[in-house]
């Protein structure tokens, strides 16, 4: 079936063993992790203060285009500076929301079981930290870990989530094989070999 044929073309793409139609799912240690509210709660709680810098950032791009249009090089190159200074402001809060964030949601796994959570990650901060995880559990000696990257269900738009595909470039770039482990097959957790 269609189900089977992609599990195959997963195995074959990610270089691990497929499951027959007649294996069991795999059963990770892990459960239901929450998001929705509780993750946008978390997210506006550490990002509010950067998402005002970008709109500052923007409006001062905006208005330094119009200057620049209208004849104004003084106050386009006045304006276009004051925008690089709230971008990089902005970067800098992200860049901590990330840390926090990623903090905030993976204080539960205690049993010892490698998992890394990246809900209400930017793709470049998920990117960074699962690297970072990769390496540090693999010196532990760890065989595997649980990577938690939702569906995109909560992602704005069309529901079409950016960290998914992105963490499953990210591990086949660098080689490392691995495997959908969601309970419900749709791909919002990976066990990825070490």
């Amino acid at each position: 079936t269609s189900g089977a044929a992609t599990t195959r073309q997963d195995a074959a793409r990610t270089g691990m063993k497929a499951p027959t139609d007649e294996s069991k799912p795999i059963a990770p240690p892990v459960g239901w992790v929450q998001t929705g509210g509780s993750l946008a709660e978390l997210y506006k709680k550490y990002r509010e203060e950067a998402i005002i810098y970008a709109r500052q950032r923007n409006t001062c791009f905006q208005q330094a285009t119009m200057a620049f249009l209208a004849g104004d090089g003084a106050a386009a190159r006045r304006l276009s500076k004051q925008g690089r200074d709230y971008d990089d402001k902005m970067k800098h809060l992200n860049s901590i929301a990330g840390e926090q964030i990623f903090k905030e949601r993976n204080t539960t796994w205690s049993d010892g079981t490698p998992v890394v959570d990246l809900h209400g990650l930017h793709v470049k901060e998920a990117l960074v930290i699962l690297g970072r995880k990769i390496d540090e559990f693999t010196r532990e000696g760890a065989s595997k870990l649980y990577v938690i990257i939702g569906t995109g269900h909560h992602s704005e738009g069309f529901h079409v989530g950016r960290l998914n595909p992105a963490v499953r470039k990210f591990l086949q770039d660098r080689r490392r094989p691995f495997r959908d482990a969601s309970n419900d097959r749709m791909g919002g957790m990976l066990e990825v070999k070490l």
